[in-house]
């Protein structure tokens, strides 16, 4: 839930940078992501039991905080309804 919370946090201040620093927030929150969605793809993988005792917490990571999530709040371009600067 951290690193929900982490991603979230980077593309809400995202609205308030200038251009590059804008992107850059963006661009850590999707690979932050990215990198999160394979360590709980290994450990679906390696510790089947583990992933199935947090599942609701699988669950609303995935739903929350995957890449595909970032990827769709990015192409929308209206992080919490604000375009972001050009």
């Amino acid at each position: 839930m951290v690193v929900a919370m982490v991603v979230w946090t980077l593309l809400y201040q995202a609205q308030f940078l200038e251009y590059d620093e804008n992107y850059g927030n963006i661009l850590a929150a999707f690979f932050l992501s990215l990198g999160s969605t394979a360590a709980l793809i290994f450990l679906l993988f390696k510790r089947r039991a583990l992933v199935g005792l947090f599942r609701w917490q699988t669950i609303v990571f995935l739903v929350f905080s995957s890449p595909l999530t970032i990827a769709l709040v990015y192409e929308l371009q209206g992080i919490f309804w604000v375009t972001l600067k050009n």
